[in-house]
This record gives C-alpha cells, sequence and structure tokens, in this order.
C-alpha cells in the first residue's frame, strides 16, 4: 500500500509542477501532460482497488464530478485484503 501512495504523491507533485509552469510562462502543456499521465495514473488506481478487494472498474467512479473523486480516494484509502479480487 505504501508504494501506491509514494507514486500517488509522485504524479500529483508531477501534476501540480506542470500546472505551476504552464500558468508561469503561459505555455499550454498541462492538456498534453495529462493526456499522457491519464494511463499511468488508472492503472495505478485500478491496481489499489484489486489489491483491496475490490473491481478495478470502479475507477470509472472517478468521472462523477466531485462526489466521485471523493469516493475513490476513501476507496483507496480503505486497507489492502488478504484475498483480493481477481
Amino acid at each position: 500500500m505504501s508504494e501506491f501512495w509514494w507514486v500517488f504523491g509522485f504524479l500529483v507533485l508531477i501534476s501540480v509542477a506542470i500546472g505551476i509552469i504552464d500558468r508561469h510562462f503561459g505555455v499550454d502543456i498541462e492538456t498534453i501532460a495529462e493526456a499522457v499521465l491519464v494511463i499511468p495514473v488508472v492503472s495505478l488506481i485500478c491496481r489499489r482497488l484489486h489489491d483491496s478487494g475490490r473491481t478495478g472498474l470502479l475507477c470509472l467512479i472517478g468521472f462523477i464530478p466531485v462526489f466521485g473523486g471523493i469516493a475513490l480516494l476513501f476507496m483507496m484509502a480503505l486497507p489492502t485484503r488478504e484475498h483480493a479480487a481477481l
């Protein structure tokens, strides 16, 4: 579980840094960076959901504005189950 949070934190840090650079220099790299990072983030979230014994399809709940992100963060914070989902 700690590996997940380290990688997730690193990806959030990269996103914040790119957002700051984007706003400071006026270069539109944030859209490109989000497009590049979407696959690693979704696969990371699916892996964490599988580790906690839930289906990876629950990562789609993150597309629901406001509620989806909060619910997804809550599900990712739940402890790992011994018998994870397949």
